[in-house]
């Protein structure tokens, strides 16, 4: 799929109408498998075309080197909304710095999906900081099965304290083991 994706990405690089891109695999068999090509030609795509708004490629193990090879484009004029990277073997802190630099800089992102990547607590640390100091307005956020523990949500609770943008925070298939009465004590909003 790798040279697949790049004939395609090359030829809607320049497309005026084209606002939303799927290139996402829903069985969960991971059949596109974008290689570093294939990001290296979908960054291209990114910082040509500035209509496209909603961006899923889950499903497509680009892990953190994809997703590096995708990092010049994720600047502030970046158009994009909706950001789904679910079940793309990111992995810790390298994929959430990333991730965070770009959120920072381009206040446009409303949905971002990071769920079924390695993830973790420590990781979760640069995001939750950035969502405390309103640096984004991310709205929609998920995060399930991100190996995250009640360590990782008490602080993304402390840090939401203060976020006056996120509306839906999606937490499933995690390992909570606090009591949800202590949870909410954190951040009574939830």
């Amino acid at each position: 799929m790798n040279e697949g994706a790049s004939i395609l990405f090359k030829c809607i690089t320049n497309s005026v109408s084209l606002t939303h891109l799927n290139i996402a695999n829903h069985d969960r068999l991971h059949r596109n498998r974008l290689g570093l090509l294939a990001c290296t030609d979908l960054c291209r795509l990114l910082q040509n075309n500035k209509i496209l708004s909603i961006l899923n490629i889950s499903d497509n193990r680009i892990g953190n080197q994809g997703l590096n090879a995708l990092t010049p484009a994720l600047t502030e004029d970046c158009s994009l909304v909706s950001l789904s990277l679910s079940n793309n073997n990111l992995d810790g802190i390298a994929a959430t710095n990333i991730i965070t630099k770009y959120l920072k800089l381009n206040r446009n992102i409303v949905k971002l999906d990071l769920s079924n990547n390695s993830i973790g607590d420590d990781a979760l640390n640069p995001l939750a900081e950035a969502l405390s100091e309103n640096a984004t307005r991310v709205k929609q956020l998920l995060v399930e099965n991100c190996k995250l523990t009640t360590d990782g949500a008490a602080h993304l609770f402390t840090a939401l304290k203060t976020n006056s943008f996120l509306s839906d925070l999606y937490l499933g298939n995690n390992t909570f083991f606090m009591n949800p009465n202590k949870l909410l004590a954190i951040n009574p909003m939830f």
